[in-house]
This record gives C-alpha cells, sequence and structure tokens, in this order.
C-alpha cells in the first residue's frame, strides 16, 4: 500500500492549519517533513499528520512549544508525558477555583 505524499499547502489544509504554522514547526524542529521534493519542498506523510495532531492537541492543552519539542523528544518516556498532563491538571483545577473565587466576589 503507497503511502499518501503531501505537500505543505496540502498538508496545512488537511490540518485546518496555516501553511505559515506548518513551515514554523518545521523551522522550530517541532515537525519535520518526512521527504523533501526535488526542488527543496517539504512532503509530509499520514504519519506527520499523526504527529501534528499530537502537537495541535498539546497546544490546545495549554503546553508552549518548547515543552511539546520536549515531549516529542522524549516520547517514548510515557511517564514523562503523563507528568506533564498531570501538571496540566492541576494548573486547570488551580485556575477554576480562582475563577470561582472571583465569580462569587461579583
Amino acid at each position: 500500500m503507497d503511502k499518501k505524499i503531501y505537500t505543505t499547502g496540502e498538508f496545512a489544509k488537511k490540518a485546518g492549519v496555516s501553511v505559515r504554522t506548518i513551515r514554523y514547526y518545521d523551522k522550530q524542529g517541532i515537525l519535520k517533513p518526512s521527504h523533501l521534493g526535488e526542488s527543496g519542498y517539504r512532503l509530509y506523510t499520514d504519519g506527520d499528520f499523526a504527529k501534528l495532531q499530537k502537537i495541535l492537541t498539546l497546544k490546545y492543552l495549554g503546553f508552549s512549544l518548547d515543552e511539546i519539542q520536549e515531549i516529542s523528544v522524549k516520547d517514548t518516556d510515557k511517564d514523562y508525558v503523563r507528568r506533564s498532563l498531570e501538571l496540566q491538571l492541576e494548573l486547570v483545577q488551580k485556575k477554576i477555583e480562582n475563577l470561582l473565587v472571583v465569580e462569587r466576589a461579583l
């Protein structure tokens, strides 16, 4: 079975993000393309799409790009990812508590 290959534009459209975002992630070393075309074009696969979905999910959860890159580097260390998610959950819970205090005060 052949793998589908996407240009940067196709890949960005499939993910619902801008081409600029894809290029930025490449420049930062967070998401490198699987292949480079003859003219230097970035070419992405469905495997890259799965990585991008993980990046976008972590970003949505409030992780910084530095943290996301660190998680990607330590992707095989499941405890590291679990601890990071637990920390994020704790921060969200504290923020909710603070917002409830503000709500009661208003």
